[in-house]
């Protein structure tokens, strides 16, 4: 793929690649795709959690055993 991108834009990618750990515009433009692949995927999700039927009170003590279940989860 290639873009044609206006002076301003690429002054700001330019100096995006500079100041961080990109090689190149590529490494830039690759890595920008990816957040936002992600940051639909987190719509998605979001989307399909809040349209589902609840199962439990969200409360305290929900959040509390989320807590629990994370840190076992992490500490694998």
């Amino acid at each position: 793929m290639n873009y044609f991108v206006l002076d301003n834009l690429k002054k700001f990618v330019e100096q995006q690649v500079a100041g961080r750990s990109y090689g190149t515009s590529r490494e830039y433009g690759r890595e920008l795709i990816r957040h936002d692949k992600d940051r639909q995927h987190l719509c998605d999700l979001l989307l399909e959690g809040a349209s589902s039927d609840t199962t439990e009170p969200v409360d305290a003590a929900y959040f509390d055993s989320l807590r629990a279940r994370a840190s076992r989860q992490s500490s694998r």
